[in-house]
């Protein structure tokens, strides 16, 4: 598990979300693009959340490992959101790649 972090707050993520949305933010900013994202996240308690974020090129975001991750192996938190996630993510980052 990942925390991104974004404008002061820590949102819970698994691994494959962390690494999609910093690529489709990369790929935002060598366009010299932004666009809106709702990133599936976990409360501290591990319940499956939402966060609607933009990303650009002046909006930093920073992955870090989680501590005391009270998930565990990201690999059994994969959602049917999470899985759409990645999949349409990185597709529009492929397409925003200059």
């Amino acid at each position: 598990m990942k925390t991104l972090i974004y404008g002061g707050q820590h949102l819970l993520v698994t691994d494959a979300v962390a690494y999609v949305t910093l690529e489709y933010a990369a790929a935002l900013t060598q366009s010299s693009l932004a666009a809106s994202v709702t990133v599936p996240t976990f409360t501290s308690y591990g319940t499956p959340d939402e966060v609607a974020l933009v990303l650009g090129p002046t909006l930093p975001l920073l992955a870090v490992g989680a501590p005391d991750d009270v998930l565990g192996d990201d690999a059994s938190c994969t959602t049917r959101t999470t899985a759409d996630y990645l999949q349409d993510t990185a597709a529009r980052a492929r397409i925003v790649r200059p």
